[in-house]
């Protein structure tokens, strides 16, 4: 809107607004100068915690990142591959450069792959002369340890001048040293960059200070340096903050890292030993009073101590990954308010001073100054650089300043806006909530009163209105239905679809029959503007049409009209059509791998009717066990936080928990006998029976018909028959698979074993090449044959192929006991079986689908955020103690989420009512065996303890158990 004010000249108005200013801002400083001491006191303070903060975190950061770049300097000389003392003393000019140009470097070291360890400490102090009782003109001393046998390495320590001229060498002691044990050698051997331990007492030489080291790119030495911390207690000394202040650096732990009295960081413990001290320990009865309350985040302080009030603050130094240090600062409140009254005082006559001064000056170089154009100047070079960061702020009364400081702002805030709504439409994943953050972006720069979106079905008959937003958030638009294409030819959308280009139209309410649903009534308009604007992807194809409508009442006309924004939402909207698409085809990318998951579960539940729901049932179990922890504030849990990704990742994996299952053959997985194949062989076991009991009357009859007494025959046919029953009764019996065979029952299979039947067919006939040659391991014998009732033969022992077996270095890091044979269908072997149905081979090739699970999933491609699948679902049969397979992984080499599905796949298994091996388990026992489980460490303690205390177990069985298997659970007793 134009500015009709008179205007002046530019002169007058520099002046008047600097003076003004001037005199505005003295009156405010004056009179509200005593009564702002306190946030005063309150700002110089933290300034001035700031500024220890700062300057703590800068001088730790100068040590660390001098002493990386030397290590990464050092990492790539020859030392990293030394394999005699003389080649490491040929870098030893360059370790000694290092620690001249480095005070805070106390040693650095080289720890070889091999156990050898190579160590230069400077020898600039008297107490490190004294520690290492060495010559008086000795600079430096060199440890060399070679791996030895046994823990028994021996060591020999040499003395040099400061030009390296060796004065002395020792033959120390074997020592047990080992560089390979000691943290910042592992730490180092597992990042790929610097890496930084956690701040310790270096107990030799009685500092405190960390170690960074570094592997050598072959992986066969690690290179570190131990820096001490006394620079960061120098800092602390060097601002006083006050009198009687106190400032302490302190770690996770507690133990305290730098003081202004570094003496006080190293005391005696139990048994006499040094040790790092604890803020208690220290001579501050301030700090031993407010120590237990520091905590571990930050934090401001203010608290009574004696007979003063203390103000202070705890802040958080993120040192390195990892690696928090806290600095903790407190100081009397009266002394920091000394010194604030007297910067006020001081302000007060300065500020006076200033504007004695001011007022002539300004007025005498108004005319010189001409910031507004100077201020327009750069605000071009910031719409230049893509900065629009701040507004114009430039308001002037000369009238051309005044326009080009108007056109200039509308210029960069159409700019900053239309890039604003790229960026936003580009971050945004999620194609529901895109579609409605297209539409509010709309719905805000066009300032219309309703935006909606169509797209074009899938067959591309039909815009279906997918979106509506309206200006008053009280109004709810009805549906709208479909519009055919082909029933509304002149439609303003149609047209605009297919011209593929925008549609302007003006319509009363009488005239929106063929536009969205009630839309005149909804904006409570006479009139209607609408502006459709078709949505072109990158393949020139319409797939949609944006729109905007905005009321006029009769006798009201808008001011702005749509066709200065026209050009504004056909840009905005040529690039929602491709983040649409590109967000369409994401989604539809994802409903196909679900779709591929749940397809891939389903086979894996079909192909067992035993196990059937399994795969569906796991997932269920598992999300609600990590919505439990996602909510719980138990310490455990407290920083378990998933993300919409996580949730993603744990989704896929408890669907594909058992996707190698794909690999068992389903007579192992639904072996319900002990003889079950693709058939129950007690089949074969029975007709041998009914063979001799049929032989048993042959004899009878024969007996008879020799002249035998009948009578008698009879009774020992009858007691040979009956005994025959209650054998094959028995061997019936342990074919089920109870719950424990015990010895004597083994024993007497093997007597039922020794009864012998008589062959008189060849058992070659008929069978398959495969059984042939197994049966070809042993000569043919001559029909007829007496053979054992129940046998182990060799054709009954299929061999593993080598190929089958999994070596100790496998990639995966499997770590298995593979039996001898691949299968072993012995009759009296697999009737023998101590425990349920299956043998030792049987129950490695059903063990053996988690590791086909593994293999399969860590084949495909994964992005950034599912790249922890594989692991999760192939951890839910490792244990906590390390037992479990196939890994043999311990509790804390397992991701949260692995052992959540543990628990969720035992639970779901226990319960289950379709197993053919096992009874369905009420809840009490399933969770009692569970509890078992946890005190085994079987499975996870504080997720087990999560398990019950938050119902999940109820609430699953509720949906999924029969009524007979839900019964009471002493949730407390089970805990104990």
């Amino acid at each position: 809107m134009p500015d009709n004010k008179k205007r002046f000249p530019l002169h007058i108005h520099i002046a008047t607004l600097f003076i003004g200013l001037i005199l505005a801002v003295g009156l405010v400083l004056g009179g509200f100068n005593h009564r702002n001491n306190a946030k005063i006191l309150l700002s110089a303070s933290e300034r001035l915690f700031d500024q220890i903060n700062r300057e703590v975190m800068l001088d730790f950061q100068a040590t660390h990142g001098q002493t990386a770049n030397t290590i990464d300097l050092l990492v790539q000389t020859p030392v990293t591959a030394a394999t005699t003392l003389p080649a490491r003393l040929a870098s030893l000019s360059l370790f000694t450069t290092a620690l001249q140009h480095e005070p805070a470097l106390s040693a650095i070291q080289v720890g070889y792959a091999n156990g050898d360890y190579f160590i230069v400490r400077p020898l600039h102090s008297p107490f490190m002369k004294d520690r290492f009782a060495a010559p008086a003109q000795a600079a430096y001393v060199v440890d060399n340890i070679t791996a030895g046998e046994q823990d028994q390495h021996p060591m020999l320590r040499i003395f040099f001048t400061s030009g390296l001229e060796e004065i002395a060498r020792r033959k120390l002691p074997a020592t047990r040293y080992d560089p390979r044990r000691r943290d910042w050698y592992r730490l180092a051997m597992q990042s790929r960059d610097i890496s930084i331990g956690k701040p310790y007492l270096y107990y030799f030489i009685r500092k405190v200070g960390f170690t960074i080291g570094r592997k050598s790119a072959e992986g066969q030495a690690v290179v570190a340096a131990d820096v001490t911390l006394e620079s960061l207690s120098t800092t602390i000394a060097r601002h006083p903050v006050s009198p009687s202040a106190e400032v302490v650096l302190f770690g996770d732990n507690g133990k305290v890292l730098a003081y202004r009295d570094p003496a006080q960081l190293v005391v005696r413990g139990d048994g006499n030993r040094f040790e790092m001290a604890d803020i208690q320990q220290l001579a501050s009865p301030v700090l031993a009073h407010i120590g237990p309350e520091l905590g571990r985040q930050d934090r401001q302080l203010a608290f009574r101590f004696g007979q003063y009030d203390w103000l202070g603050t705890v802040r958080k130094i993120v040192a390195a990954k990892d690696l928090n240090l806290y600095l903790a600062i407190v100081a009397p409140k009266d002394e920091l308010l000394t010194e604030a009254y007297r910067i006020s005082r001081e302000a007060t006559v300065i500020t006076v001073l200033i504007l004695l001064l001011a007022l002539p000056v300004a007025w005498l170089f108004a005319r010189k100054i001409t910031r507004s154009l100077r201020t327009l100047s750069r605000e071009t070079d910031l719409i230049r650089q893509l900065d629009f960061r701040q507004p114009i702020r430039t308001r002037s009364r000369i009238r051309e300043i005044a326009e080009l400081a108007e056109g200039m702002d509308v210029m960069k805030d159409t700019i900053n806006k239309f890039l604003r709504l790229i960026t936003s439409l580009a971050g945004e994943q999620d194609f529901d909530r895109m579609l409605r953050r297209i539409a509010r972006e709309t719905l805000d720069t066009s300032q219309a009163d309703e935006v909606g979106v169509l797209l074009l079905s899938e067959d591309e008959q039909r815009l279906q209105a997918t979106l509506r937003e309206t200006a008053r958030p009280e109004a709810t638009p009805p549906a709208v239905p479909d519009i055919v294409l082909a029933d509304h030819p002149d439609n303003l959308f149609i047209q605009s679809l297919s011209r593929k280009e925008a549609q302007l139209a003006s319509l009363s309410k009488h005239q929106a029959g063929a536009f969205p649903a009630g839309l005149p009534e909804t904006l409570h308009a006479d009139r209607l503007q609408l502006a459709a604007f078709p949505l072109i992807n990158r393949h020139d194809e319409a797939i949609g049409v944006l729109y905007v409508a905005y009321r006029q009442q009769t006798g009201a006309p808008r001011n702005d009209d749509i066709r200065e924004r026209l050009n504004f939402i056909q840009a905005l909207s040529g690039f929602a059509a491709v983040s649409l698409e590109t967000r369409m085809l994401l989604k539809s990318q994802k409903a196909l791998l679900e779709a591929f998951i749940r397809l891939i579960a389903g086979a894996i539940d079909a192909k067992s009717p035993y196990t059937g729901g399994h795969c569906q049932r796991v997932p269920v179990l598992t999300r609600m066990l990590a919505t439990a922890a996602s909510e719980s504030e138990d310490p455990p849990f407290r920083d378990y936080h998933p993300t919409a990704e996580d949730w993603e990742a744990i989704h896929i994996a408890s669907w594909l928990h058992d996707c190698g299952k794909v690999t068992t053959p389903e007579y192992v997985v639904d072996k319900s006998t002990k003889l079950e194949t693709l058939y129950d062989r007690i089949h074969e076991i029975r007709t041998r029976f009914e063979v001799l009991k049929r032989d048993a009357q042959i004899e009878y009859w024969q007996a008879v018909a020799k002249g035998g007494d009948q009578e008698t025959l009879q009774q020992a046919l009858e007691r040979k028959l009956a005994s025959l029953d209650d054998d094959f009764a028995f061997v019936a019996e342990c074919n089920e698979g109870g719950e424990f065979m015990a010895p004597e029952r083994i024993e007497r299979l093997r007597r039922i074993a020794s009864r012998t039947w008589q062959r008189t067919l060849d058992n070659r006939l008929g069978v398959s090449w495969e059984e042939k040659q197994r049966i070809q391991r042993r000569p043919a014998a001559t029909l007829p044959v007496t053979e054992p009732l129940l046998a182990d033969k060799p054709e009954h022992i299929l061999y593993r192929d080598e190929a089958e077996r999994i070596p100790p270095d496998n990639p995966w890091g499997f770590k298995l006991d593979v039996p001898e044979f691949k299968f072993n269908r012995g009759e009296l072997y697999n009737l023998s079986v101590e425990r349920g149905t299956l043998t030792t081979e049987e129950r490695y090739l059903i063990n053996d689908h988690i590791v086909q699970t593994i293999i399969m999933l860590e084949q495909l491609p994964y992005p950034r955020h599912l790249r922890e699948v594989p692991a999760i679902a192939g951890g839910h049969h490792e244990k906590m103690d390390g037992t479990g397979y196939p890994r043999r992984l311990r509790r804390e080499e397992m991701s949260l989420t692995a052992r959540m599905m543990a628990i969720a796949d035992i639970f779901e298994a226990l319960t289950a009512s379709d197993r053919p091996y096992k009874k369905a388990k009420t809840l009490s026992e399933a969770i009692r065996i569970m509890r078992f489980m946890k005190q085994d460490q079987h499975i996870d303690p504080d997720l087990f303890e999560l398990f019950l205390r938050s119902g999940i177990y109820r609430e699953y069985a509720k949906k999924y158990l029969s009524p007979e298997q839900i019964d009471e659970v002493d949730v407390e007793a089970c805990l104990s």
